[in-house]
């Protein structure tokens, strides 16, 4: 494992177990570098990686916020359950589908994406790309 996975996995723990609340502002990368002792790049590829999981968003002038637990979970078992709750099929039947999660992301939304669903440019959104045999 790379420091930054340590890293980011270091600070998913403390997400994940409270110790960085929902909605809140998580340390600076300064602070981090000072707490991990390694390079402001290494401090920015963890939170990168986390960022991708939709753990958690940063915004330059902002500073970096954990995100609200309703939009973690870059795992295959999230998605699915996702998936067989919005088809309001059980477990069994959905398994029945065969239905391959192929990419899963939080992003931001574009300018049309913000106009089509009502929301702001800070408000993330999923793209969840699925394939059904």
């Amino acid at each position: 494992m790379t420091k930054y996975e340590e890293i980011a996995a270091a600070i998913r723990e403390r997400i994940r177990s409270g110790s960085y609340p929902p909605n809140q502002l998580m340390p600076n990368q300064t602070e981090f570098v000072e707490e991990f002792n390694v390079s402001r790049m290494t401090i920015k590829k963890a939170l990168n990686l986390l960022m991708n999981e939709g753990l958690i968003n940063s915004q330059r002038g902002s500073g970096t916020r954990v995100m609200s637990p309703a939009l973690w979970g870059n795992s295959t078992d999230c998605l699915q359950k996702f998936e067989y709750e919005k088809l309001q099929l059980s477990e069994e039947q959905f398994d029945l589908l065969n239905i391959s999660i192929l990419d899963f992301e939080v992003q931001f939304p574009d300018k049309e994406t913000q106009q089509q669903l009502g929301i702001s440019r800070e408000q993330p959104v999923y793209y969840l790309e699925r394939f059904s045999r």
